[in-house]
């Protein structure tokens, strides 16, 4: 593929790849300013090495919590002793550094002005809008076989308390084809008609869209 085009001034794709290339994504943020008007903020993917610092940090923040809490020293994986407090804490990591203005700088300079900054739903936001930048610009797209969408809906359907959690932290296409899956489960509650030929419909005619 010729990337000359999107390289632009830069002297190599080496170069233009260790910046981050074009992975970035505008979107809006969920509160306005003082005078109303909306805030338009950047989310962009991070590379491997920002996210094993992301990872590393949450690491360290949770044994460092947990071990003030319990007043000795904490040892282990926090993602498995404390998996609330270590995924909550890898949130934080990962916005840090993925939320940007126009110019490419992080919005945040460190965690104690983002805590201070954002609510709880604010952070959720977020998150969602760095999985959906994930899913629409990396090269990996992630779903679920036909199988995996009824046996989703039908656990939804059942156990909808237990179930919703998992949902929540599947990728963002896995949650779009459960969302078109309950969609046209509601739609063609009178047909009959099979939940996951309607769900691989919508898909094709997606793909179809995009690749016109």
């Amino acid at each position: 593929m010729d990337v000359s085009n999107l390289i632009g001034h830069h002297a190599s794709p080496v170069q233009w790849l260790a910046e981050g290339g074009i992975l970035k994504r505008e979107f809006e943020f969920p509160r306005k300013d003082a005078e109303g008007n909306s805030i338009t903020l950047y989310m962009h993917i991070l590379n491997r090495a920002q996210e094993s610092s992301a990872h590393t940090s949450a690491h360290v923040r949770t044994l460092s919590e947990l071990s003030k809490k319990n007043g000795s020293p904490v040892s282990g994986d926090p993602s498995v002793i404390a998996p609330s407090i270590y995924h909550a804490n890898l949130a934080e990591e990962l916005l840090l550094r993925a939320v940007c203005d126009d110019g490419g700088s992080a919005v945040f300079p460190d965690i104690a002005t983002l805590r201070k900054c954002l609510i709880a739903d604010e952070m959720d936001v977020l998150v969602t809008e760095y999985n959906i930048t994930k899913h629409q610009l990396g090269p990996v797209k992630i779903g679920l076989s036909d199988k995996a969408v009824e046996t989703w809906c039908k656990l939804i359907e059942e156990d909808a308390e237990n179930a919703i959690p998992f949902y929540v932290q599947s990728q963002p296409m896995a949650q779009i084809q459960l969302l078109q899956c309950l969609a046209n489960q509601l739609r063609n509650a009178q047909t009959g008609s099979s939940c996951s030929q309607n769900v691989s419909t919508e898909l094709s005619k997606s793909t179809e869209t995009k690749n016109a």
